[in-house]
């Protein structure tokens, strides 16, 4: 790079040199260093730079040209590796996997035990891969270290915790501790267990170091700060590091390594400086400033065209504007160095023509926008009956550039009135903000009502996972709005109020929210050990059924002397024992249909708590076998579990409540005999009961 003497600074300093860059040459700036002072005792700086040589770079000479289009093509490759970790989170669904082991590990740990030298020898002997049995050894260990443990995972991964989430992967069961166990369930549970830390280790990575070092990079890239993009690059994992997690797979693990390898290799050579001849033939010079001087008039033909609908359009014309007046700029200095004629001065004339007609068509910019401004916010009046997402959105972003462009009309009158000692009328800028303003409150006062309705439906995890994301985006655009509102009573009252609503979220997320999972589970739980006192209650009483039966056949003559017995019953008889058999029988499928509503799989937990809750504390302590004190505090539980609510004191006394019924009815002995009575009153009606 060859330096020309172009002019002098005032005397005692130094002389004054200009560096002419071939077209494929662009030089970076890299950094500032103070080095000492000056002979006038000024600050002294180095300015250090490289020099980078391309085809790609054209001569458009506009601010960083040159290292736009070089950082886009790095930009795309760390695109390209994070699309690539986006698409692959959809192999594996750790959320459902951890619900379905959670439910499995529950069911396991309310088996009946398995105790007695008998059991566990028959246990041992058997062949079968799963058990009907527990032992008191797994059940504690499942309670104690798997249950706790996945209920953490599942609150992390439910809030995006990464920290709790590291913390819950501390604590799962070691082999060690699995190998007391060798049973199939237990088997097959820890290697569920293995996959889903495997799977949790992954996210982890991913999440806390591999993402946000890419996305850092990408940023960095953005802003054309290679020094930035290569100290995220550093933060990446090594390969050996990575290669650690088995589950993040070779080829996505090929992907993030080749990305460091291959960007870090590309962006370093830009602190090496590459150095070309410059073209130094004065006719070549000549030719290369007629093309220049013949592409600035036509782009400066073309400026003068230019009405600018709205502030894109403004700034672009700035834009061209300034793109046009730093080709002028490189005219100049082209012209410059063909000027051999020391005796006379450079002519300039021809440039400061383009310069002047420049101007002229600069100053009508901000008359030709503001007309079409005020047309665009009349049209903001027509606003639609149903409001989305996309609208609000949309009008947001045109409310903040038409503030955006009252700013600027407003900043450029002021400064063309500086001097002036007359008045300056900005009412009809005003008038147009306090439009937009009026449409901003009303905007507002959607997003609130929708927020504050969405916050009062969230009483359970379901809803909650459900309306909290919709609330989110109602908060992200209130924030884009909140910026513009104004110190108003009716602005005062929307930024309290949009405080106050954030507050609430936040309260649920990290108060509530883990309540309203603890009470989930403990619903679960308890439905799951009803299911098995009924099924137990039930086979008791299919035995006792059975029995009394063949008591009543061996006193009713059998099939055939108990349906006519029955026809004379409606008619005229009053046979006891075939009545009391036809009531056993009608009995039987009144409980029968209790039980297989209860075990209804497809039926969610509420779904069934509300079946419950309709029948009366008898109905409970006949189709559950349980007492009746239990029955009527089973009943009281289920009506609190059908209100729901987000009071994190009521969650946890129904917590707590869930737990004595469901030790009560633990401790409550199962019935091994049943008797089947008939209670023959005045009417001649007959009642039985087991």
């Amino acid at each position: 790079l060859h330096p020309k003497q172009v002019g002098t600074h005032m005397a005692g300093s130094e002389d004054e040199f200009s560096v002419y860059l071939p077209e494929d040459v662009a030089l970076v700036p890299t950094k500032v260093t103070l080095e000492g002072k000056t002979d006038t005792g000024e600050d002294r700086y180095i300015f250090t730079l490289v020099a980078v040589k391309s085809p790609d770079f054209i001569p458009r000479h506009e601010s960083g040209y040159a290292v736009e289009p070089f950082m886009k093509m790095q930009k795309e490759k760390v695109t390209q590796a994070l699309d690539a970790i986006e698409k692959d989170k959809d192999s594996y669904n750790i959320d459902e996997q951890l619900k379905s082991l959670r439910t499995e590990m529950v069911r396991q740990a309310k088996l009946p035990l398995r105790e007695g030298v008998f059991d566990r020898l028959s246990h041992r002997l058997s062949l079968e891969t799963s058990d009907n049995k527990i032992s008191p050894e797994r059940r504690d260990f499942l309670n104690q270290h798997v249950i706790p443990v996945l209920q953490e995972c599942h609150i992390a991964l439910r809030a995006n915790d990464m920290d709790m989430m590291q913390k819950a992967l501390a604590k799962f069961p070691t082999d060690k501790q699995w190998s007391a166990f060798k049973s199939g369930e237990a088997v097959r549970a820890k290697a569920q267990m293995d996959v889903l830390k495997q799977q949790i280790e992954k996210k982890i990575m991913l999440q806390t170091q591999i993402i946000p070092a890419l996305t850092e990079c990408g940023e960095a890239l953005d802003k054309q700060n290679v020094t930035e993009a290569l100290q995220a690059l550093n933060k990446l994992p090594a390969e050996k590091e990575i290669g650690k997690v088995k589950t993040i797979g070779q080829e996505l693990r090929g992907q993030i390594v080749g990305v460091k390898q291959e960007l870090t290799g590309n962006l370093e050579p830009l602190q090496r400086a590459t150095t070309t001849p410059i073209v130094q033939d004065a006719e070549k010079i000549k030719v290369r400033y007629e093309t220049l001087l013949t592409d600035v008039t036509k782009r400066v033909t073309d400026f003068e065209k230019i009405k600018p609908a709205n502030l894109d359009g403004y700034n672009k014309a700035i834009a061209d504007l300034n793109n046009i007046q730093q080709e002028l700029n490189l005219l100049r200095n082209e012209k410059i160095r063909m000027h051999t004629d020391k005796d006379k001065a450079v002519d300039f004339s021809d440039i400061e023509a383009l310069d002047k007609r420049l101007q002229d068509v600069q100053s009508k910019l901000p008359t030709q926008l503001l007309e079409q401004t005020s047309k665009d916010v009349a049209k903001l009046a027509k606003m639609p009956e149903k409001i989305t997402f996309n609208d609000i959105k949309s009008m947001t972003s045109k409310m903040n550039n038409y503030l955006e462009t009252l700013e600027l009309i407003r900043n450029d009158r002021i400064k063309k009135h500086a001097g002036s000692t007359d008045p300056l009328d900005m009412s009809d800028l005003d008038g147009l903000k306090g439009q937009l303003q009026t449409y901003n409150q009303s905007m507002a006062d959607i997003l609130l009502r929708a927020a504050k309705s969405s916050l009062d439906k969230i009483k359970d995890p379901a809803t909650f996972e459900k309306e909290s994301p919709y609330i989110k985006q109602c908060f992200d655009h209130l924030a884009e709005l909140e910026k513009t509102l104004d110190d108003s009573d009716k602005g005062r009252k929307q930024k309290e109020d949009f405080t106050a609503y954030k507050s609430a979220l936040m309260d649920k997320q990290e108060k509530a929210y883990p309540e309203m999972l603890q009470l989930q589970y403990k619903s679960e739980a308890l439905i799951m050990q009803l299911r098995d006192i009924c099924k137990i209650h039930h086979d008791n009483l299919a035995e006792a059924r059975r029995v009394r039966l063949q008591q009543l056949d061996s006193q009713g003559g059998g099939l055939l002397g108990g349906l006519w017995a029955v026809t004379n019953t409606i008619g005229l008889t009053t046979d006891n024992v075939n009545i009391e058999k036809m009531q056993i029988r009608m009995k039987e499928q009144t409980l029968r249909a209790f039980k297989t509503e209860l075990t209804n799989d497809k039926l969610n937990t509420d779904q069934v708590i509300a079946f419950l809750a309709k029948g009366s504390p008898s109905e409970l302590q006949e189709a559950l076998g349980i007492s009746k004190e239990n029955a009527e505090q089973l009943h009281g539980l289920l009506k609190q579990l059908e209100i729901k609510t987000a009071s994190t004191d009521k969650l946890q006394e129904i917590e707590k409540l869930i737990d004595e019924v469901s030790t009560k009815i633990g401790k409550e002995p199962v019935k091994q005999d049943h008797t089947i009575t008939i209670d023959e009153e005045e009417s001649d009606d007959i009642r039985y009961g087991f």
